[in-house]
């Protein structure tokens, strides 16, 4: 013990990963003001506020995150290989100092002091509070996109990329089941998942409860993980733009009484879902011709290519 008498103990912080490949949807830097419909609830001055706050809000910072690793351009989807949307997710949470290592970590944090949602349901915090996840091979999000019922993600299968039937029909059938293993599996191991992620099972299930998901009077879906499924997988497959109008940037008055502009978080998008009135409509029909695979193959190469084949024909 005299070895370390007079030493100093110093507090660790995660600092954000700088680099000109960090693209995030939530500022990396600060100050940052936190608001509810444009009105300030919260000052974030100093990274070490930041960077508490997003964590005590992990899944919602997820959520977002993931939703600008698949956002779509041009109306179509994203191009990505099986697996790159989870390494982006995990690289973006680096590039915001909310980085994890190999080891086991909770999936869901607490609400902040503002009332506001952690990005998971009720249901889905208390679910997730146990839980934690060993990454093999270094950072991972799998814990808390799992409690956000959006395995598919991690799905390294070709097929499963997000904005496909197949994966929206996987995380829907993973939602119905859950409450079934929950109370004598609490924790998923993702390595064991990933060995076998029971793939024809989940899409049978989450297949056959489509149709029927429970809506409120207008059509929007009751059930707010699946409004979450049905919304992501929309905005990755192209059909909505999830992160369009998200609150970047505020104005306040500087101390020299000019305005300045300020790095925002908008806690209204961290509940934010698209899927809107008629997912019905574009979702649920005879195999191939709903509105995620007819987007997904208006934009392939090989369907862009042929059509303006025929167009230059037609004009000579």
């Amino acid at each position: 013990m005299q070895a370390f008498e007079g030493a100093r103990v110093l507090r660790a912080v995660a600092e954000p990963r700088a680099g000109t490949q960090c693209t995030t949807v939530l500022p990396r830097t600060s100050p940052v003001e936190v608001q509810v419909e444009g009105r300030t609830v919260m000052n974030l001055p100093t990274g070490l506020d930041r960077v508490t706050f997003l964590t005590e809000n992990r899944a919602s910072a997820v959520w977002m995150e993931a939703q600008g690793a698949t956002r779509p351009l041009n109306g179509c989807p994203a191009d990505v290989r099986p697996g790159q949307v989870a390494a982006d997710i995990a690289d973006r949470m680096s590039c915001l100092g909310l980085g994890v290592d190999a080891g086991s970590r909770t999936a869901v944090g607490p609400e902040t002091q503002t009332g506001a949602s952690s990005g998971a349901s009720s249901d889905a915090r208390s679910e997730a509070r146990a839980r934690t996840a060993s990454a093999p091979g270094g950072a991972s999000e799998f814990a808390t996109m799992e409690a956000l019922s959006l395995p598919s993600v991690y799905i390294r299968e070709p097929g499963f990329e997000p904005g496909t039937v197949a994966a929206l029909e996987y995380d829907l059938g993973w939602r119905a089941l859950a409450p079934s293993w929950r109370t004598v599996m609490p924790s998923i191991d993702e390595a064991a998942w990933a060995a076998d992620p029971n793939t024809a099972l989940f899409r049978a299930v989450g297949r056959a409860v489509l149709p029927h998901l429970a809506t409120y009077e207008h059509g929007d879906l009751a059930d707010e993980i699946c409004a979450r499924i049905v919304s992501f997988h929309m905005h990755a497959g192209g059909w909505v733009d999830c992160l369009s109008n998200v609150t970047q940037t505020a104005a306040r008055p500087s101390p020299n009484g000019e305005s300045e502009t300020v790095a925002a978080i908008e806690l209204s998008d961290f509940l934010r879902e698209c899927a809107g009135t008629n997912w019905r409509e574009s979702l649920i029909g005879r195999e191939g011709e709903d509105a995620l695979t007819r987007r997904r193959e208006a934009c392939s190469p090989a369907s862009t290519t042929a059509a303006t084949s025929v167009g230059a024909a037609e004009t000579r």
